[in-house]
């Protein structure tokens, strides 16, 4: 992770409820991006907007479609 700080931005993050997609979607929010996080579980999804508050828009889909 760059150690300059990420405010003012955006990402997309796929598989953003678990394993790696989800360790990066924790990351770039504690470094000040905005996350989209989109995963096929809404349940896991709403853990983690609850957890990183405003700066993580759950989006629950499959990127595969």
């Amino acid at each position: 992770m760059p150690t300059q700080e990420l405010s003012g931005t955006r990402a997309l993050v796929t598989g953003a409820s678990r394993g790696f997609g989800r360790a990066i979607a924790v990351a770039l929010s504690k470094h000040g991006a905005h996350v989209v996080g989109v995963a096929r579980d809404p349940g896991r999804l709403e853990e983690l907007h609850q957890q990183l508050g405003g700066t993580f828009t759950p989006v629950a889909a499959d990127a595969a479609d």
